[in-house]
């Protein structure tokens, strides 16, 4: 039997950095030529500019037409929606990866927006063809194409997240003209209307209304109604033309929704009434007043 081999002493990192350090420059390359693996890397560049915004105004002028896209129980309802018309059109002018769009506030979807329209902006995402034309000008016509003249994007601008920021901002803050067709369960007299026009301003107490009890809280809201101007058309048939604050239920305080809402129309003019057209005629904000000076 042979003699087993006796394993090799450590040599001590001292030791092995001296020799290290002794070595020249093509010395070192050699020595890791042959330690170190093939190194591969490889390096991916993604280029993409900030978001940039459009601020404009829009009016809606069908009833069919929801702000975004509503479905219910599976079923989409209304025709396209102005978030479909305007995210199409930014990105017909810009050639942008995405869009987001918001506005101050919200119409019903059988609701016409009219007059000024309504303070929104859009968000739009990696444009590539920004510099390159008239995108407002595009834009504008862009919407009306889409929507084939339902909607109408108006003094449209570029704009920055400020701006943006403002718009979100004036949801809490706008005072809203609307304009509605009324009908009353009895035969009213130009006396009758002559009081209910007289009775603004006032507050109303409004308990979240039961058509969107699934969807918001449960809570009682304090509105004000600024301005109240009714014009019977016929002993049973009016127009009422009223100023809210921001964020009042303008249905349900013209029927009453079964006593959530006090006073209504209907308590003020002492008999059942509601609610058969309704418009938004403006949308007064600081926005708005930016706009416009």
């Amino acid at each position: 039997r042979g003699k087993r081999q006796k394993r090799p002493e450590p040599v001590p990192a001292a030791r092995v950095a001296a020799a290290l350090e002794a070595l020249d420059a093509d010395e070192l390359s050699a020595l890791a030529s042959t330690l170190a693996p093939p190194l591969s890397i490889r390096v991916d560049v993604k280029c993409a500019r900030e978001p940039v915004y459009l601020a404009f105004r829009y009016r809606k002028l069908g009833r069919r037409t929801p702000q975004s896209s509503w479905v219910v129980d599976g079923r989409v309802k209304g025709i396209g929606s102005v978030e479909e018309y305007v995210c199409a059109a930014a990105k017909a002018v810009a050639d942008c990866d995405g869009v987001k769009f918001a506005a101050s506030g919200r119409e019903d979807w059988d609701v016409r927006m009219l007059g000024n329209g309504r303070p929104a902006y859009a968000e739009l995402q990696n444009c590539r063809k920004w510099a390159t034309h008239d995108v407002v000008g595009d834009f504008a016509r862009e919407v009306a194409k889409a929507s084939n003249g339902v909607v109408e994007a108006i003094q449209v601008e570029i704009a920055d997240k400020a701006k943006a920021d403002a718009v979100n901002a004036s949801a809490e803050t706008k005072v809203k003209t609307y304009a509605c067709v009324v009908w009353f369960g009895s035969a009213r007299s130009e006396e009758d209307a002559r009081r209910v026009s007289a009775s603004a301003p006032l507050a109303v107490q409004q308990k979240t209304p039961v058509r969107v009890m699934h969807s918001r809280s449960l809570a009682t809201r304090e509105k004000r109604v600024l301005r109240l101007k009714l014009e019977l058309i016929n002993p049973r048939f009016g127009i009422l033309e009223l100023d809210t604050s921001a964020g009042m239920y303008i249905k349900e305080f013209v029927h009453g929704d079964l006593g959530r809402t006090e006073p209504s129309l209907a308590s003020l003019a002492g008999c059942d009434a509601d609610i058969l057209q309704l418009d938004v005629l403006d949308v007064h904000d600081d926005v708005a007043a930016s706009s416009s000076s």
